[in-house]
């Protein structure tokens, strides 16, 4: 989908969205996203944006008042501005797919320039795929098939998050997404588009404290591995280190949202942190580090990713193209 057919910019399509989105299927949107979610009279309640139980934080979902759907979380002092960012942050959805959700609620009012074929308006939201001199370039779409995701939606992989003694604390789900046909649905570079998914007793939900991965090896081992990602982390285990992660990766872990983690099994540890290598990925192993250090690991090492690795490069694909490991762990 082109957002353009409903505003000049993503602020744009997100206020028509709050506008031309009646209120009720806005409301309905923020129930399905947020199964944990507690209504009590003109509030709704909610651990965080991740989709805990909780009441942390507050939304107003009285459909009559001027401040339908905003709210605020006490614990970590994040904003809560309209369906848009709520399913941006519940669903991992972006402004595109958003649109598309509710784009038979919207006007398409707006009139586009003349698309030239050489320099399209917007290349990222359609593929070349056919080049000939009498039909010159054609452009399509795969288009995500919107479904609530529960306990019993089929997945791809499934991480457990065990205590000390084995006992699943919490299960994160991958889920591909995919259009009508069936196919998955790929970004621009080809990779499959993915959601993730905590599950608690056969419901969402997060642990609170929320634990990290693979406890039994990290309390068992002297040097640990924090990589970003449950992928990540089985690559090196399954080599004979001991791996983990935090649970949600970046999209859950911040400055302000760290006291909910629990960093304890790293007392005593010493930590290698091996970030994506990418801007967020360094940013997130920064958070780490720090918290280690505040949970008394013995010592940290920051892994320096070589120059000449692609951005997003990670442990997993070091794993997968036969990187020396070893050696790349005794240089630091």
């Amino acid at each position: 989908m082109n957002i353009s057919q409903f505003g000049k910019n993503a602020k744009e399509v997100a206020t028509r969205i709050s506008d031309e989105v009646p209120r009720d299927v806005q409301l309905r949107a923020l129930i399905e996203t947020f199964p944990n979610g507690i209504r009590r009279g003109n509030d709704f309640l909610l651990g965080s944006l991740g989709g805990e139980k909780g009441q942390s934080l507050r939304i107003n979902i009285d459909t009559r008042s001027p401040w339908f759907l905003q709210g605020k979380d006490f614990e970590s002092g994040d904003g809560v501005g309209g369906i848009t960012k709520i399913l941006k942050e519940g669903r991992g959805w972006s402004i595109q797919e958003i649109a598309e959700y509710f784009s038979h609620h919207l006007s398409k009012n707006i009139t586009l320039p003349p698309e030239n074929i050489v320099k399209p308006n917007k290349p990222e939201n359609f593929q070349v795929t056919n080049t000939t001199a009498t039909t010159g370039f054609q452009k399509t779409e795969q288009k995500a098939v919107k479904a609530h995701i529960g306990p019993n939606t089929p997945f791809e992989e499934e991480y457990d998050y065990t205590d000390e003694d084995g006992q699943v604390l919490v299960t994160v789900r991958k889920y591909f997404e995919r259009d009508e046909t069936g196919e998955i649905v790929r970004d621009g570079k080809g990779k499959p588009k993915k959601q993730f998914r905590q599950f608690m007793s056969g419901g969402q939900g997060i642990p609170e404290p929320r634990p990290l991965y693979n406890i039994p090896d990290i309390i068992s081992a002297d040097k640990v591995i924090w990589v970003e990602g449950e992928k990540c982390a089985d690559a090196l285990n399954k080599l004979g280190y001991a791996a983990t992660c935090t649970i949600g990766g970046a999209g859950m872990l911040s400055e302000n949202t760290a006291s909910k983690f629990d960093f304890t099994p790293l007392r005593n540890k010493d930590l290698v942190l091996w970030p994506d290598n990418d801007e967020a990925g360094k940013k997130l192993a920064k958070i780490v580090e720090a918290q280690a250090k505040n949970a008394g690991a013995k010592s940290t090492v920051m892994l320096k990713i070589p120059s000449t690795k692609p951005e997003k490069w990670d442990a997993a694909d070091a794993v997968e193209e036969d990187f020396n490991i070893k050696k790349f762990l005794k240089d630091h």
